[in-house]
């Protein structure tokens, strides 16, 4: 009976602390302040020098101007339901690029084949490519495309036969890398 009050007593305990530290998310609707202590009203009756305040052990605000950024007042608040495709609460409460989402089509930067004929000769030509973001994220509100997450690292030649062989190549097209064939009743 004394371990089932114990376990009551801190469940009760953890559930006040969560309250009071999750209490007050949006300042500005509360005319309240995030302080160290949890949400504590604005006084105005007293007014407290900057130095008073911080010997007194009391935080001072960062006061940040959004003139001439590219900030808008709705990049200082950040509510979940209210967020668009790629973005992200960040710890400070403020939205930014979120790296995945998983609304985002999921990319695979394949190498590319084309075939191609020249002198007499099949050749296919494999573009080697790489993704260049570990994300799916492109931008705040944009997925990655083909286009913008993959690049292009290197071209070469992955098979070249002479047309007139016995062996041709299939595939080698799109994202199927080429194999080479015996053509039938072919004798050389």
């Amino acid at each position: 009976m004394h371990r089932l009050n114990q376990v009551i007593y801190l469940t009760c305990w953890t559930i006040a602390i969560h309250i009071l530290t999750s209490a007050c998310t949006d300042f500005s609707q509360f005319n309240c302040f995030n302080s160290e202590m949890g949400c504590a009203e604005q006084s105005v009756a007293g007014e407290v020098s900057d130095s008073e305040a911080s010997q007194a052990g009391f935080p001072q605000p960062e006061i940040t101007s959004l003139a001439g950024s590219e900030q808008t007042p709705s990049d200082t608040q950040c509510y979940v339901d209210q967020l668009d495709i790629c973005e992200t609460c960040d710890i400070n409460g403020s939205v930014e690029l979120a790296p995945n989402d998983q609304r985002c089509e999921r990319i695979e930067c394949l190498d590319q084949y084309r075939l191609e004929e020249a002198e007499g000769m099949l050749r296919c030509i494999q573009k080697s490519r790489a993704a260049t973001s570990d994300g799916f994220c492109y931008q705040r509100g944009l997925c990655h495309t083909e286009e913008t997450l993959c690049t292009e690292i290197s071209t070469g030649l992955a098979r070249e036969v002479a047309k007139a062989s016995c062996i041709r190549i299939e595939g080698c097209m799109g994202s199927t890398p080429p194999r080479l064939v015996s053509r039938p009743n072919c004798h050389q």
